[in-house]
């Protein structure tokens, strides 16, 4: 009786490269851009990004019966001898199990471990280079612009608004600076929004490193309002992990003497537009972008993912992370 179990070369395969975690190590997405993903694991692997994964297993078993008999034969006039005859009776039985595997959340560990092992993640925003992989941990701040836009739409709303930052600023009503105020509402509710990431890097004891970028709504695993109304504005906790793209450098205006008011980089770039409707356009992009935009202080990045490691440990004293983050303000 002989029994036996394979499994398809295919399943194997799968769990190799798919970057099992380490010992008593789980990750928690917060975001996985899939796209880019993809794209990116097409183009390390041969035949490109797995759609999904099936692994067959098979048990057999064989039975076998077999019988000899044997007698002598004799034939009078010619000769004498002996005859044997064998009978092998044969039952065989196989039992196939298919599973078909989702390699969706596999694909963001492979990744990472694709780009961890060859060397290609810079984790020190200063000395990374505008196209490289970029790790960032720390805090992070996730705001949907959306809620911003429909409450100020509503005029009491805005009013409210309005007195209220007047008396912060303590400014009159006939202020200039009110006026400007109150004008780039009309400006922001005619924007378009998205929902903004902030990461604040506290690996750098004597200042707060941040990065800005704008992420999407489908690939976050939950949705921006529970974000919102569990956390607040910050996502608390150093243990945040950003794998992305360094796209944009602070541009940061210093003044000279031969120079005590520096044009900005948009401002430089609108000069060299030749066309005076499209540089309208350039202007209205570049006010946009100092009213709810990345500041001039913060790096850009393309996040592709954002999770965090699960694991057991003792808590900070309570504020702690607070008071990290309320010592440095963000710029």
């Amino acid at each position: 009786m002989t029994s036996g179990a394979t499994q398809a070369n295919e399943e194997a395969d799968f769990e190799e490269l798919s970057g099992a975690p380490k010992e008593n190590s789980v990750y928690d997405f917060l975001y996985q851009d899939v796209r880019r993903v993809g794209s990116f694991l097409a183009q390390f692997e041969e035949y490109g990004v797995r759609q999904a994964v099936k692994a067959t297993e098979s048990v057999g078993q064989t039975s076998t019966l077999k019988g000899a008999a044997m007698g002598t034969l004799g034939l009078p006039t010619v000769m004498g001898g002996s005859a044997s005859v064998d009978s092998t009776v044969a039952d065989e039985t196989k039992d196939l199990a298919e599973h078909t595997f989702d390699p969706l959340w596999a694909n963001a560990r492979r990744l990472l471990d694709y780009i961890e092992s060859g060397d290609h993640l810079e984790t020190d925003l200063w000395e990374a280079t505008i196209g490289s992989f970029v790790e960032i941990k720390g805090s992070i701040s996730i705001v949907d612009l959306h809620y911003v836009q429909s409450i100020l739409k509503n005029a009491n709303l805005r009013r409210t608004f309005v007195e209220q930052f007047a008396k912060s600023k303590g400014l009159g009503k006939n202020s200039q600076s009110l006026k400007d105020f109150n004008n780039n509402f009309d400006l922001i509710t005619s924007l378009p929004h998205g929902i903004q990431l902030t990461v604040y890097d506290h690996s750098d004891d004597e200042s707060l490193v941040q990065a800005w970028s704008t992420i999407s709504h489908e690939s976050l695993t939950a949705t921006a309002a529970d974000l919102m109304l569990k956390h607040g504005v910050v996502l608390r906790g150093h243990s945040w992990r950003v794998i992305g793209i360094l796209d944009a450098l602070p541009d940061f205006r210093i003044p000279s003497a031969e120079d005590p008011e520096p044009k900005t980089l948009d401002e430089i770039a609108v000069d060299m537009i030749p066309n005076d409707f499209v540089k309208i356009a350039a202007n209205l992009a570049a006010v946009a972008r100092d009213l709810i935009g990345r500041p001039r202080t913060m790096f850009g990045v393309t996040p592709i993912l954002i999770f965090r490691e699960v694991k057991k440990g003792n808590r900070s004293p309570a504020g702690a992370a607070d008071a990290d983050l309320s010592t440095q303000q963000p710029g």
